[in-house]
């Protein structure tokens, strides 16, 4: 029975669940007490960024809109014709 709640100690520590047989020996139990008191196993977290789906559709803001219409409402000028030369 003690050897059960020694592996859940371990497990929940961190440590493989495994770990907990090493008191079986004689001197495994001080150095199982070490590295359960002593030597906090450090875990490796990843931070996690939450997903929004969105559909990256940008709502014009009024500026735009005015810029918009001033352009639609001013006369377009013709485009003069762009002369070429052949060189032989």
């Amino acid at each position: 029975m003690m050897i059960i709640a020694i592996m859940r100690i371990t497990e929940r520590r961190g440590y493989d669940q495994l770990l907990g047989l090493i008191v079986l020996t004689g001197i495994g139990a001080y150095i199982l007490l070490y590295l359960l008191a002593w030597n906090p196993k450090t875990v490796a977290t990843t931070q996690t960024t939450p997903v929004v789906e969105s559909n990256n559709i940008t709502q014009p803001t009024l500026e735009d809109q005015i810029q918009q219409e001033a352009k639609a409402t001013l006369p377009q000028e013709p485009a003069e014709p762009v002369e070429t030369t052949a060189t032989e």
